[in-house]
């Protein structure tokens, strides 16, 4: 039988692979947050040569190839199912229950609003924490309708009723959000959340202008807020003409600014890998012009830009 021979053990400080026992705690260590930070940088003057002729048909197609987002022409029309006994009147007007279903196996909760005379403006409201939290009596979505126009309120894929309270390994979720397990199977099947979802925003909208019109399409206006800007500002992006003004309400400023916090809260599913080496939130937006109003844009950390630290 072999024999064990007496080893020499090493001391604590001997065991240490650095001197201080983290790489980190080296003189000139770099974190790959210090790699991606520069990098981004670096990365600035390749996105303003793409972008200095403005909207250009090479600039969208790429935005359309690293974000994953189909043209509307190539995407499916929806089915469309209305909830047995689901009208509910209220003063202003009827809330009708529906479920989109703009794939197959995806479906998104929504609700119409639908007031007693249609003006012929229709709006398109996301809610990045889903449809309910604005879709109350008197509450921000009602009001719209007092003005004739007609609401559709959806839980884009992932959120609303479709978001899941809490992952299987519940330690990431307060950082990554609870979805960040099936965003990571998405980035390795080459799709992407904000994608997916912006193409929810383009089916959406396109059913929007036919529903509950009079002889002409309805003009369609489009509301997000919260986590469900990214999205919608990619949809609005690539089929600028869709749509007749976007509003963004406390959404996230840009990817750059995702870069400069070594933290951040649930934004795994708002980014778009390789985008930066193309494009930013803020070139999106520079493509809608005076289209697009922001209203309150937050950080990385879901705080108010220039909020005292």
């Amino acid at each position: 039988a072999p024999e064990e021979k007496e080893a020499t053990i090493l001391t604590d400080k001997e065991a240490l692979c650095t001197p201080k026992g983290q790489v980190m705690l080296m003189p000139g260590a770099r974190s790959v947050f210090d790699v991606n930070r520069e990098l981004g940088k670096n990365l600035a003057p390749k996105r303003k040569q793409l972008w200095a002729k403005g909207a250009s048909d090479e600039a969208i197609a790429t935005v359309r190839k690293l974000a994953g987002i189909r043209g509307l022409t190539d995407l499916p029309k929806p089915k469309v199912r209305k909830l047995p006994d689901a009208v509910i009147q209220r003063n202003r007007c009827r809330v009708e229950k529906m479920v989109i279903e703009p794939e197959g196996g995806i479906r998104l909760p929504a609700l119409g609003f639908v007031p007693q005379r249609p003006s012929g403006r229709a709006y398109l409201y996301l809610h990045g924490e889903g449809k309910a939290v604005d879709a109350a009596a008197g509450g921000p979505i009602e009001k719209l309708t007092g003005d004739g126009n007609v609401v559709l309120a959806v839980d884009l894929r992932g959120m609303g009723e479709t978001r899941r309270p809490r992952s299987r390994i519940t330690r990431f979720d307060k950082l990554c959000g609870p979805q960040w397990d099936t965003v990571t199977l998405a980035y390795l099947l080459g799709k992407s959340y904000v994608g997916m979802r912006a193409e929810d925003v383009l089916v959406c909208a396109r059913l929007l202008s036919s529903y509950a019109a009079g002889k002409k399409p309805n003009e369609v206006h489009l509301i997000a807020v919260g986590l469900a800007g990214t999205p919608a500002v990619h949809a609005a992006a690539c089929e600028a003409d869709r749509f007749a003004s976007v509003t963004l309400k406390r959404s996230l400023v840009s990817w750059s600014n995702v870069l400069e916090h070594t933290v951040t809260k649930d934004q795994l599913a708002n980014i778009v890998h390789g985008a930066l080496t193309a494009y930013d939130l803020t070139d999106l937006a520079g493509i809608l012009g005076d289209k697009i109003t922001i209203v309150e844009p937050v950080d990385a950390l879901g705080e108010p830009i220039g909020k005292a630290k």
